[in-house]
């Protein structure tokens, strides 16, 4: 088993938490999701992950508060490793990029919206792009806690002795 490594961002703002529309394949609804998306060499680390993928996808400036979760899920053909951080935006001014650039990242996100916690608990589950995402975005709206982002940690190689 080699997981996929993934970030999401919960992201804060006012009281509020962000939800970005977002199509994923042909033929399949749209769904609510969390701004996300995969680990990249270029990154520094994990949390500059979920900062870049914050920017990518909603155009805010974050700053990461802590690590919310981490979920070890089975796919269809493999596993995902995802790691939830949770981040403080600047402002509430979502800037999503014209489609032509979302295609270029690989992105179909339609919309946005910022839900109050109990916004969040009213949406149907089916609403949201999988059973991961509203199990946890739902679980983070009625307790929202999390630990120090530096719990996460990256080293640039190992040696074997």
């Amino acid at each position: 088993m080699n997981p996929v490594l993934k970030v999401s961002v919960i992201i804060e703002h006012g009281g509020k938490l962000l939800l970005i529309k977002e199509k994923f394949t042909t033929g399949t609804k749209p769904g609510w999701n969390l701004c996300g998306g995969g680990w990249e060499e270029k990154d520094a680390d994990i949390t500059a992950t979920a900062v870049r993928e914050a920017r990518e996808e909603s155009g805010l400036d974050v700053t990461v508060e802590g690590l919310y979760r981490v979920a070890l899920v089975k796919l269809t053909k493999d596993h995902s490793l995802r790691f939830f951080f949770v981040c403080r935006a600047e402002n509430d001014n979502v800037k999503l990029l014209p489609k032509e650039e979302q295609e270029k990242l690989n992105e179909d996100i339609i919309g946005y919206q910022w839900f109050s916690p109990k916004e969040v608990a009213s949406l149907p589950d089916n609403e949201f792009v999988s059973t991961t995402i509203a199990r946890i975005v739902k679980e983070y709206a009625h307790a929202p806690q999390h630990s120090p982002a530096d719990q996460v940690v990256y080293f640039e190689s190992e040696t074997k002795f």
